[in-house]
């Protein structure tokens, strides 16, 4: 996993992890402090909390897990757990640690192929948006353009 830094005229990378195992989905907690990630260190995906900028320390947050998403207020870290999305609440100032993981709702998540996190976390900290998952039923979707015209024509502007 690298970082990359954007100057005015030049990118630049540095290596964050280059372990012998595949590292990926890292996110940086709201304070800039922490890396959460997921790894295969121990064979299957798992979470973790690394320090940040430099990757010091080490916490494993999950028995099972992926697409790690700080709340914004980041005092918990949300990740894609089997067919559950997952809470860990987590202490970030001073050192950092957390609480036992707890699923928050079932759903038919399948992240794999996707190379991106398949939802976030509204800024109230209380709502989600996510991908549907393989059969899962997608309802309609309407599309209304123009639709302040059409108000206005309904009040009789």
């Amino acid at each position: 996993m690298a970082l990359v830094a954007l100057g005015p005229d030049s990118v630049s990378f540095r290596e964050y992890l280059s372990d012998s195992y595949d590292e990926y989905e890292g996110t940086i907690s709201p304070d800039g402090r922490w890396m959460a990630y997921t790894s295969n260190e121990f064979g299957s995906q798992e979470v973790f909390v690394r320090d940040f900028p430099q990757p010091m320390g080490q916490w494993r947050l999950s028995d099972g897990g992926y697409d790690p998403v700080w709340a914004p207020d980041g005092r918990a870290l949300y990740y894609g757990g089997g067919t559950s999305l997952m809470k860990v609440d987590v202490t970030t100032e001073g050192t950092f640690s957390h609480g036992q993981p707890t699923p928050l709702f079932e759903w038919q998540y399948d992240a794999a192929g996707l190379n991106n996190t398949g939802y976030a976390i509204h800024p109230d900290g209380d709502r989600f948006v996510a991908l549907g998952g393989a059969g899962v039923p997608v309802g309609d979707i309407y599309i209304v353009t123009n639709w302040f015209e059409e108000l206005k024509q309904l009040m009789g502007n």
